[in-house]
């Protein structure tokens, strides 16, 4: 369950909700839609995983849905609304592609180093609204203007990556900005490509880890500027000597790159990054509640 659904890949999300405090029992419910689609009252106890009462959603879609319910406390008052928003469903969603970072030598499986990519991109006009899609081929953590986008770790977190990879979608109305803008990432083996399991066994689903991100802008004139990765894009190792799963993480904090991901930053001297065709059928929204840090200890 996810209770901020935000870049969702099922165009007819299920829906769930808790019943007023000191009820016991409900009898029925009544969903409604922002645009006036409603189910009426249902006579059903139901109230996990119930289905989406309207049309599908399609990509980016936003919609509204409240919720009343009859127990046996009598009828509740409407919720209040629930965004629920659809990630890009459509392999022709987008229009950036895959770039690897250039790696000028070989490393041992689970002593390799994290990579650093970046891209600028320009957005010539006032802007309503933006998200970030990501994901990797190994692990990521994106920054956009100087700043972490999201608190999320581990992304895009594990799965079986020749069949489905998982996308996640990012609000960064807060850090996108009129201008020059600055998208990067750092990039790491993960599960991808590191050390997994009691074998220890590495490059199990590919031998270059890869990013791919997309910033769709939406402007108060009803157009999009869309950005992302691909051509243009450079990289260079980062001051992450070794990042692994099982054996750990090594950094040395000299070789930082201050404001790296910042429009201002020069970056001569970093390679052009790879753009290579590892394809969009396999991406879906991201449906698992993500890994966060919970308590920091100093």
């Amino acid at each position: 369950h996810l209770e901020l659904p935000l870049g969702i890949g099922d165009r007819r999300p299920r829906l769930s909700w808790m019943l007023p405090d000191e009820s016991s029992r409900q009898h029925g419910y009544e969903l409604r839609l922002d645009d006036g689609t409603t189910t009426g009252r249902i006579d059903s106890s139901e109230n996990v995983l119930v289905a989406w009462p309207g049309r599908p959603l399609s990509s980016r879609e936003r919609r509204e849905v409240h919720v009343r319910v009859w127990t046996d406390l009598g009828e509740s008052a409407w919720s209040e609304a629930t965004a629920v928003e659809a990630g890009l469903l459509d392999p022709s969603d987008w229009v950036s592609s895959w770039v690897q970072p250039v790696e000028h030598a070989q490393y041992e499986p689970g002593f390799r180093p994290a990579y650093l990519l970046r891209g600028d991109a320009t957005i010539d006009k006032p802007l309503s609204s933006a998200r970030l899609y990501a994901t990797a081929q190994g692990l990521y953590e994106a920054y956009l203007n100087g700043h972490r986008v999201g608190d999320l770790e581990l992304t895009p977190g594990y799965t079986e990556y020749a069949e489905r990879t998982q996308v996640q979608t990012f609000d960064v109305g807060d850090l996108v900005v009129e201008g020059s803008n600055a998208l990067g990432a750092v990039l790491a083996d993960g599960w991808y490509r590191g050390e997994v399991g009691i074998l220890r066994s590495y490059d199990q689903f590919g031998e270059r880890t890869a990013f791919l991100a997309q910033l769709n802008v939406d402007h108060p004139d009803g157009t999009t500027t869309v950005v992302g990765t691909g051509e243009g894009w450079t990289t260079r190792t980062s001051h992450i000597l070794s990042a692994d799963l099982i054996e750990g993480q090594t950094e040395d904090r000299r070789l930082v790159h201050g404001g790296w991901a910042e429009p201002s930053y020069d970056a001569a001297g970093w390679d052009p990054a790879a753009v290579v065709a590892a394809g969009y059928a396999h991406l879906v929204g991201s449906a698992s509640p993500p890994v966060r840090p919970v308590q920091e200890l100093r």
